[in-house]
């Protein structure tokens, strides 16, 4: 059956992200506040909605903060500039920025880190 990944808040700075099926466990779904909620016999659970909650559930498939808005999918990124730090993903598409607190996140020889991550992602390590 179809699977979602969905939010359920512990507190107020907490959460974690749980899997539901979206035909045996969905009761309804509805809009609160500009998001998807859907509610099942184990409560409700929103949709993912913030970076940090997107960031849990991606660095799994090889995805790493390079900024404060921004994740990387390293299995896509093609060349780092370490002098002008940036992540080029190739012709036409804009290079993403790499600040300082987060440099070390990425891989000094990316193609390497590319080709081990997509190793990673299709062997379930990572």
């Amino acid at each position: 059956m179809p699977k979602i990944t969905v939010v359920k808040k512990i507190s107020r700075t907490e959460f974690e992200l749980v899997e539901i099926d979206e035909v045996d466990d969905v009761l309804y779904v509805c809009v609160r506040e500009g998001l998807l909620h859907f509610q099942t016999h184990d409560g409700l659970f929103k949709q993912i909605s913030t970076l940090e909650e997107q960031q849990r559930y991606t660095e799994k498939l090889g995805y790493v903060k390079v900024e404060r808005g921004y994740l990387v999918n390293m299995t896509q990124a093609e060349s780092y500039d370490p002098k002008q730090h940036t992540i080029d993903f190739g012709e036409g598409v804009p290079k993403v920025a790499v600040s300082k607190p987060f440099r070390a996140n990425v891989p000094e020889n990316i193609h390497l880190r590319k080709c081990q991550v997509s190793f990673n992602v299709l062997n379930g390590l990572r």
